[in-house]
């Protein structure tokens, strides 16, 4: 910083004020320019923030501010200007970081140096006087009706709580504290003063009144700052005199450190040297040899062969610093008694009347999104605090009724979700978003506590809300393997070892409470995530046909005695004036959902729902609910009247009904989901139910099932592009919960590392943490009966440790207690030799059942796996060599149509097998060489002429075939892809595109145009074509912007748009590169540009330009290129009936169904192309024909079509425009001659691109009588 700024800058704090003799504070008549200019400076502070680190070198907040506010806090002026002054010198250190300590040493040491500026400060702000001023403004602010309330007042609310927030948030420093427990701390002492002033009734209040809603979330944070280094169960046990369970506690505390101390005073003992000091020397190591050869010397005595390490002298190598461990230090402390006396008062009065309350309107601002960055943590901080107050202090679930929900448990858990994805996205910050997640799964764990205190509890209510939580957070699998996800994902570069502390305390709490609720409720039906199996299409084939044939078992003799047993009762009901059982239509259909005709909430337009409701009538008739077939008749006659075909004539008679239902009994029995609907009724879904189901109606959800098979099946006849390759489709499934088998998930190799890992610590860790963890391994050992999951040499050598000084250390009795159960399974597991190899490495159970039962192969033929069916017998064996030889002496012919696999499996007699079975076993045999099964055959890239003939011969012959690929494909010399086979067919100019020989619909009809036909067809044909195409486009618009149409014109709309695809699917083929027109479209051209199209042509010829290159870079693109018309000449040429029949011999293609433009198809190659270039370059260099005399309207303007008029228009106050020649109708004018053409008092001139344009400036105007014209 330059040293006058400097100066400046000290000369400006010593103008505000000073001193007198009785430590008086008198400011200076211009402390407010003074003030004001401080506030300017820190505003241009720069990046290194000289300023604020030379105001606080300079002690100017605790040597003139504060007491400026202790004798001059009734000016109003100083609340303005100097609170601003007191919050920006007081802003966190780490917020000026953006949240992140500075990695670079520059700036840590300024860092540094703020930290400790603002510890100064915070020194001087343990003063009674300043917080009782502070706490008297706040007062009468709080005091004033909320519409007296100015916008300043708001204001210095804002800013008080704000310099609050940031005193308690500087953090202490220990090394220069050097403060014990039950001592008193820097912190301990701004508590105790704001305690005095009175500031904690303040923030209740603002927390609980509805005009300060807006400091909510502050108030909040204030107090997650007060209460940082207490926890909740430490403030909840708190007393005046210290309490039994206090002193049996210090007690062991004490105990163990002293067992702790003893113990490594007695090991540094046995590591001392028998021999004096004095004696030293050089000793040899035995059976150690030196690089040299010679035994190893060392020069000091050894106790240990840990002391001997050659590794001592190596220099280690650097750990990145994007790779240390996060250390997550506990900064949790137990402050003096009078301290955790206040705090304790003011929890219990928060708990009482405030916490629901306040936390209700936090997260009502986090859902609405009125939150700042972090602010949601300080929510579940606040949880996880005084949730454990309250369980330690008066466990009453009503004051924290507010958290206790399902929905709590899934805002936390999605927190942790996103916690979690952020720590893989955002790898710059991975310890804040890691801090996060630790707090995160803190209230999780506290959580859980909570519902566990609930259970305890004497009210049943509170038990029936604990039981309610419970059901819904074990039954969804999101909530059930949280903690499990979370021991899998475990990273100890991202995460601390707190985190894993405090996740595996709540996994251990966890699978506790699952536990006991499981024991307690003998069915419990759970949701989990499983996958399925997506049906291929050969496998729905083999399924449609299975369907086939038990359809074709209920032939028409038998529908009809069926129908003969039915129809009396049918008749019957139809007959009397009520249903049967006495019920009217009315009434079933208000208790039955499933007789209503038509879903309006579903997509499918509801005149399309007719073969819907059609199908639900024969469902109903075939499962016997008779009396819902009638009323869902009925009502769909009301809802379809127009179809008597469907459901009868509106006013038809009762028996007439009986026979619409016997058509629909006899002709729908064969569809799917009637087929599914009897199979269902007969089987029933388990026995207890057969016979019950057997009388009743059928469930909707059975409907339901069968429905989605029959649009299965039917999705398979029409669709051509079926992915042959088995796909998996989530799927979720409700099934009994089984404990046994939830804990074997937990047997995996990362969450047996992240257990061993954690009690690598065992000397720091609590009893607790412990006895958690030796839990998890003794469900791994006994309860799950897999010892080798632990056999690990790392946790061999942490229980070694562990072992020697146990017998000297109570805590420990637990653990080698576990150990000297487990090491009998590990000895045993030890007979076979391979075991001290495994120890090696972490397993999974599939690996620790193969170490216990015996290895297996791939094949499943070892000591401990079961015989599968994939076994082969002799008589198997002796069939398989007999097809090999077989195919071995077949013709060339039968070789070159069929592989071997398919030779074999075409005549296989024995069980089926997969082709993997076959191929595994013929390279067993040795029947066939392995390199050529391991080699995957391709076809040739190139194509021979005699395959191409083929092609071309196969196309003539199936061209007029509903599935034109399948039959190629079928009879193709060499089995090539079916892209590849469309591809080279594009390329013969067989097709243009693949839409071409896309597999056809069996009411698709399509009619394709030869070229003779072609050729035979006139302009006025194809422009009549192009004029209908228009118009139906523009009606199907019309019609979907109104969203109006009857359900008769939908049809024939529908009919009619058919057959215009089919006539557009003609036209597609008509004009194509095959039948290319070169003279013709010359023609046209000049035609088009006799008609001042010109601007036109050329932009067909620049885009074709641009296609070429596309083509050129990229010969395989198959992507057709849009024609968008930019520009007024180019839109009113592709309104120009002329201009479409011209764009079609070119080989254009109109817009379809889905498009708004005209395309290039992507059949026109790189020739074709190249081709009409050349065409449309001499169009554009031709000169163009004679126009045609100009016209003028007939006198008789009556007897015209077409009125005229006059207009007058002023030269200087409108500028001319520009009317094309080509746009008036001439129909209604005659010629003029030469000299007639010199009256009009106009030019022609000529544009940039040579078209003839009238400037009217006194002319004829002419208006159509029509608007379309």
């Amino acid at each position: 910083m330059d040293q006058r700024l400097t100066a400046e800058i000290l000369k400006t704090c010593e103008s505000i004020g000073f001193a007198d003799d009785e430590d008086k504070y008198i400011a200076d008549p211009d402390w407010e320019v003074c003030v004001k200019d401080l506030i300017l400076y820190l505003r241009r502070d720069d990046d290194d923030h000289s300023v604020r680190r030379l105001l606080g070198q300079a002690q100017v907040l605790g040597r003139d501010l504060l007491p400026l506010f202790k004798y001059n806090h009734k000016e109003p002026k100083l609340w303005d200007l100097g609170l601003r002054l007191l919050v920006n010198l007081t802003h966190p250190a780490l917020l000026l970081y953006e949240e992140e300590v500075p990695k670079n040493k520059k700036y840590l040491n300024y860092y540094n140096q703020l930290l400790g500026y603002l510890r100064s400060y915070k020194e001087a702000f343990v003063d009674k006087v300043v917080w009782k001023t502070l706490a008297e403004k706040l007062r009468q602010l709080l005091n004033l009706e909320w519409d007296k309330r100015m916008e300043q007042d708001k204001l210095t609310i804002e800013r008080i709580l704000i310099l609050i927030r940031n005193i308690l948030h500087v953090p202490a420093d220990p090394s220069e504290e050097r403060r014990a427990d039950d001592d008193t701390s820097l912190h301990d002492r701004i508590l105790m003063v704001m305690h005095i002033s009175g500031f904690e009734d303040l923030l209740l209040y603002t927390a609980v009144s509805e005009t300060t809603q807006e400091y909510s979330l502050m108030v909040l944070e204030i107090m997650s700052w007060m209460l940082r280094e207490q926890t909740g169960e430490q403030l909840a046990k708190t007393q005046l005199a210290r309490n039994e369970d206090d002193k049996i506690k210090d007690e062991r505390e004490l105990i163990r450190m002293r067992e702790k101390e003893a113990v490594l005073k007695s090991i540094q003992i046995q590591k001392l040297p028998t021999r004096h000091s004095r004696f030293g020397g050089t000793f040899v190591v035995r059976d150690m040899k030196a690089p040299s050869g010679r035994d190893l010397l060392c020069h000091k005595p050894i106790t240990s062969v840990t002391d001997l390490s050659l590794d001592s002298t190596k220099k280690r190598k650097k750990v990145a610093s994007n790779r240390k461990a996060i250390n997550d230090e506990d900064s949790t402390r137990r402050s003096t008694i009078p301290i955790r006396i206040i705090l304790k008062d003011f929890c219990a009065a928060f708990l009482d009347g405030t916490y629901n309350h306040l936390m209700s309107i936090v997260k009502d601002n986090i859902v609405r999104g009125r939150i700042e960055d972090n602010d949601e943590t300080y929510y579940l901080w606040a949880m996880k605090f005084f949730m454990e107050f309250n369980r330690h202090h008066e466990f009453r679930v009503s004051y924290v009724s507010e958290t206790m929900s399902t929905s709590t448990f899934h805002y936390v858990q999605t927190l942790l979700d996103r916690y979690q994805g952020m720590m893989v996205t955002d790898k710059e910050r991975i310890p804040f978003w890691s801090r996060r997640a630790h707090t995160a799964l803190k209230t999780y764990q506290e959580l859980l506590f909570s519902l566990l205190w609930m259970d305890r509890d004497e009210d049943e209510s509170v038990k029936e809300s604990s039981r309610v939580i419970k059901s819904n957070v074990f039954y969804l699998p999101e909530y059930r393997e949280l903690c499990l996800g979370l021991l899998n994902t475990y990273d100890p570069v991202k995460l601390s070892k707190m985190y894993l502390k405090d996740l595996v305390e709540t996994n251990h709490l966890f699978l506790k409470m699952l536990q006991d609720y499981s024991s307690q409720n003998r069915r419990i039906m759970i949701k989990s995530k499983g996958k399925r199996k997506k049906p291929t299409k050969e496998s729905r084939k083999k399924k449609k046909a299975r369907k086939g044939a038990s359809r074709a078992t209920m032939n028409s003799s038998d529908l009809e005695e069926a129908w003969a047993i039915v129809s009396g009762e049918i008749s019957s009901s139809f007959l009397s004036s009520e249903l049967p059982d006495g019920e009217t239509g009315e009434e079933i259909a208000s208790t039955n959902v499933n007789v209503i005709p038509f879903d309006a909430a579903s997509d499918v337009p509801i005149d399309e729902q007719k073969e819907t409701a059609v199908e639900r009538i024969a469902v109903f008739l075939h499962t016997g609910k008779f009396k819902e077939a009638v009323v869902l008749l009925r009502a769909s006659r009301e809802v379809w009247p127009n179809n008597p075909e469907y459901f009868g004539e509106v006013d038809c008679e009762a028996l007439d009904e009986v026979e619409v239902l016997k058509s629909i009994y006899m002709e729908k029995a064969s569809l799917p989901a009637v087929t599914e609907a009897r199979i269902s009724l007969r089987n029933g879904s388990d026995g207890g139910e057969t016979e019950s189901r057997a009388g009743s109606p059928i469930a909707e959800d059975d409907y339901e099932r069968a429905a989605v098979i029959g649009e299965e099946e039917q999705d398979e006849e029409e669709d051509e592009e079926e992915d042959e390759e088995e796909e998996t489709r989530a799927i979720e499934l409700e099934h009994e919960f089984d404990f046994r088998g939830f804990l074997l998930k937990y047997a995996m190799a990362k969450v047996v590392c992240n257990y061993a890992l954690l009690l690598q610590d065992w000397d720091t860790l609590k009893p607790l943490t412990l006895h958690c963890i030796l839990k998890m391994f003794h469900r791994f050992v006994f309860d799950m009966g897999f010892p080798a999951l632990i056999c690990q040499a790392s946790l061999f050598l942490t229980f070694k440790k562990i072992l020697e000084v146990a017998d000297l250390r109570s805590d420990l009795k637990d653990v080698k207690k576990f150990f000297m159960h487990f090491w009998p399974k590990f000895v045993k597991l030890c007979e076979d030799k391979k075991m001290f190899i495994e120890i090696l490495f972490w397993k999974t159970a599939r690996e620790a059942q193969e170490i216990q039962d015996g290895y297996s192969d791939h094949r499943g033929t070892g000591e401990g796996a079961s015989k599968k069916k994939s076994s082969w017998t002799t008589e198997e064996e002796n069939e398989l060599e007999l097809l090999v030889e077989l195919y071995k002496d077949a013709p060339e012919e039968v070789k070159r149509a069929q592989k071997l696999i398919d030779f074999i499996m075409e005549r296989w007699t024995w069980r089926p097998k997969s082709k993997r079975l076959f191929m595994l076993k013929l390279v067993e045999k040795e029947l066939v060489d392995p390199e050529e099964v391991a080699k995957k055959k391709r076809p040739p890239k190139t194509w021979g002429e005699e395959e191409i003939a083929k092609l071309r011969e196969l196309y003539e012959e199936h061209k007029d075939s509903n599935d034109i690929m399948g039959s190629i494909l079928e009879n193709m010399l060499i089995k090539r892809s079916k892209k590849a086979v469309v591809d080279k067919m594009i390329e013969m100019q067989l097709i243009n595109d693949k839409s071409d020989v896309k597999k056809r619909g069996r009411r698709s009809k399509k009619t394709f145009v030869s070229s003779s036909q072609i050729s035979g067809r006139s302009d006025s044909d194809i422009e009549n074509e192009t004029t209908r195409e228009h118009e139906s486009t523009r009606t199907s618009e019309h019609a979907q912007s109104s969203g109006e149409s009857s359900s008769s014109d939908s049809e024939s709309s529908d009919s009619e748009s058919d057959d215009d695809n089919e006539k557009n699917d003609s036209m597609h083929l008509e004009i194509s590169a095959s039948a290319y027109d070169d003279e013709k479209v010359f023609d046209l051209g000049l035609k088009l540009m006799a008609n001042d199209m010109m601007v036109a042509v050329r932009w067909i010829k620049q885009s074709l330009s641009y296609y070429l290159e596309d083509i050129i870079e990229d010969p395989d693109s198959d992507e057709s290129v849009p024609l968008v018309p930019i520009g007024s000449d180019n839109i009113t040429a592709m309104s120009n009936s002329e201009f479409k029949i011209w764009l079609k011999h070119i080989g254009m293609h109109p817009p379809g169904s889905q498009e708004t433009y005209w395309r290039i198809p992507s059949v026109l190659r790189k020739k074709d192309v190249e081709l009409r270039l050349e065409t449309l370059t001499k169009i554009l260099t031709s000169d163009l024909p004679p126009k045609e005399a100009p016209v003028v309207a007939n006198t008789e303007a009556e007897k015209s079509p077409i009125r005229s008029k006059v207009v007058d228009e002023d030269t200087n106050s409108r500028d001319s425009e520009d009317v094309h020649i080509d746009d008036v109708d001439t129909s209604a004018f005659t010629k003029l001659d030469d000299s007639d053409l010199e009256d009009l008092d106009g030019d022609i001139k000529e544009n940039d691109v040579g078209v003839g344009v009238v400037k009217k400036k006194r002319a004829f105007v002419i208006e159509s009588d029509s608007d379309d014209e």
